[in-house]
């Protein structure tokens, strides 16, 4: 079962996985996942679906129907695998994207920005408020 942080400290995550990664010298990095389902009626579904599947070492943060997700050891071949898992068991019906680390960006800051950026290009979905100092 997933690991539930409050949003509130998922940025502090995102950094101490960062360091992490670095102290320990991990040849693997993580990826960084936002799911939100199309319809308000499946989040509860949706987020309690994701506590189940996922890894203990994973991580999941929600806000307003905003789905955050960490998983660790993960690359975006590994990524995408989870990704089209939610996409198919909700039949499209979901909103999903992900960041790695480190191939897209190498600090907090930089995998933020690309995620918030790119989910506003693809979707319309303006995030940045939730990530704002």
């Amino acid at each position: 079962m997933i690991t539930e942080i409050l949003f509130e400290d998922f940025s502090n995550f995102i950094k101490f996985e960062i360091e992490q990664i670095k102290r320990f010298q991990c040849p693997n990095g993580f990826c960084i996942m936002y799911v939100k389902p199309e319809f308000s009626k499946d989040f509860k579904k949706l987020k309690e679906i994701l506590k189940e599947a996922l890894r203990s070492s994973d991580v999941i943060a929600s806000k307003d129907e905003h789905i955050f997700l960490i998983l660790t050891g993960v690359d975006k071949q590994g990524a995408d695998f989870v990704r089209k898992a939610i996409y198919d068991f909700f039949e499209g019906n979901v909103v999903e994207y992900y960041v790695d680390y480190p191939q897209d960006a190498l600090t907090k800051d930089e995998l933020i920005k690309k995620l918030t950026d790119d989910i506003y290009k693809k979707f319309g979905i303006n995030l940045k408020h939730y990530f704002a100092k």
